[in-house]
């Protein structure tokens, strides 16, 4: 299979529910093409997998290390979200406000860094903004 091929294999199977299966294919996906710019949205689906088991430690870390390694990705400002969300998941309110103001700061013009007020009362973020 081409890389866009594999990539689409995998969201097929998120698709029809089969987590396990879509999350196999873009662990190997993400493995195989380390340096392809469609490794971010594996790792934004990846992360997306994790967050609905609940696993937020797996989830932060595949977010963080998406939007680290594909910052361009089409995906890295939806990674950079799902980051906070993950990391307040865990309980880690400072790392999340951090990380929601580097999104708005790297992503200015992306919906996600637009201050949905929620996020920001939520997690109780001291800004100066």
């Amino acid at each position: 299979l081409t890389p866009e091929e594999e990539l689409q294999s995998g969201i097929d199977q998120l698709r029809k529910k089969n987590y396990s299966k879509s999350k196999q294919i873009f662990e190997n996906f993400i493995n195989n093409n380390p340096k392809n710019n469609l490794s971010g949205t594996a790792h934004y689906w990846l992360g997306k997998i994790y967050l609905f088991e609940k696993n937020y430690r797996n989830a932060a870390l595949t977010f963080g290390e998406g939007v680290q390694n594909f910052p361009k990705s089409i995906k890295a400002a939806e990674m950079s979200y799902e980051l906070v969300i993950s990391l307040n998941q865990m309980g880690k309110n400072d790392e999340a406000c951090k990380t929601f103001l580097l999104l708005k700061d790297n992503y200015k013009n992306s919906k996600f860094a637009k201050d949905p007020k929620q996020i920001i009362e939520k997690l109780n973020c001291e800004t100066n903004n």
